[in-house]
């Protein structure tokens, strides 16, 4: 497919055929779209430029109409309203702007699951943040809200299979416990994982930790990255209540070591610049074992310690005398070269 405009040529969409990508009920033909060079769009504004302005227009974003119960499992930061929306219309407008513009809703959007389902949304309402499994051959981002118990076993092992067979283009994969996915959460049991070794069944205390030199079990969840070919990040975010802070950040630091490894020769390595610390104040749930904190004194220790406790998602913060006060680490994992740790 010839570039419609070489002097003011997308160059991100330039070199990529999309004349057969079904967006639509009928695949739209892009090969006599007409170049639009007296168009101020296409003839003055340089392709860099289009990409923000296609950016923009065709990325997901929340009508903010519908809120999820603010003590539902999945309430949290960017998950507060069950309303997801993408809008396409601009695609539509002409074959042009369909040319260059049709993969954006791919690559920009997030899918996102839930295991189990008694801590995700309802059906309804979780089709609206996964869309059609037809997206899936161009499906560029990845994010799952897993049980530990999920991650650690045969079901993560499946699913990393399939996710590596149908979405070959995926390029960043986010994994998300939550502080209600670990184990035995509901008795505030002590927190244990390690990306190297099976299922995590016993205590901090009774347990062996792997270290540096230590190569990932075959059946551990890390080991399941060796079936992922192209993916450039793998985002895992950890999250617990304030009182847990220091044995998550133990196994922040463990982390460090995890060299996970993927089909193509390349191995997720962490980078400590991209690590974030996060804040959050949610309220209790019901029927759950919860160790005694004041939720003021509790914000204050991690704010003192450069725990970021922004609402970044312009969402009034929760505050009541009885609500729990969040921990979140995010780790990022870059793929490099390098041999394979296994």
């Amino acid at each position: 497919m010839p570039p419609a405009d070489k002097s003011n040529a997308n160059p991100r969409t330039a070199s990529t055929d999309t004349s057969n990508v079904n967006l639509t009920a009928t695949p739209i033909d892009t090969s006599n779209a007409n170049p639009q060079e007296d168009s101020p769009l296409f003839g003055r504004i340089p392709g860099e430029i289009r990409d923000h302005i296609f950016d923009l227009a065709l990325t997901a974003y929340s009508g903010k109409q519908e809120p999820f119960e603010k003590n539902a499992y999945y309430y949290r930061p960017g998950f507060r309203y069950a309303d997801q929306r993408l809008d396409t219309a601009l695609l539509r407008t002409c074959r042009r702007i369909y040319q260059e513009a049709c993969l954006v809703p791919f690559q920009n959007y997030e899918r996102v699951e839930w295991h189990l389902d008694v801590h995700g949304p309802s059906v309804a309402d979780a089709i609206r943040f996964a869309r059609a499994d037809a997206i899936s051959p161009w499906l560029a981002s990845l994010h799952l809200f897993t049980q530990q118990f999920w991650l650690e076993g045969y079901s993560w092992r499946n699913k990393a299979r399939k996710i590596a067979l149908r979405n070959t283009n995926l390029r960043h994969l986010r994994i998300t416990i939550r502080h209600s996915d670990w184990r035995w959460w509901e008795f505030s049991a002590p927190l244990v994982l390690d990306a190297k070794q099976i299922e995590q069944k016993a205590t901090p205390s009774s347990t062996k930790c792997s270290t540096a030199a230590d190569g990932f079990h075959v059946n551990s969840w890390g080991h399941q990255f060796s079936v992922f070919k192209g993916l450039k990040t793998f985002e895992l975010e950890l999250e617990t209540v304030e009182g847990k802070r220091e044995a998550l950040d133990e196994i922040v630091v463990r982390a460090a070591d995890w060299r996970l490894p993927l089909a193509d020769g390349n191995v997720l390595v962490l980078n400590p610049a991209r690590t974030e610390r996060n804040g959050w104040h949610g309220v209790k749930l019901p029927n759950v074992e919860h160790l005694p904190s004041d939720p003021k004194e509790a914000k204050e220790r991690l704010v003192k310690d450069g725990v970021d406790f922004r609402v970044w998602d312009g969402e009034p913060e929760i505050f009541e005398e009885d609500c729990l006060t969040y921990y979140v680490v995010s780790l990022i994992y870059e793929a490099q070269r390098g041999q394979d740790p296994t």
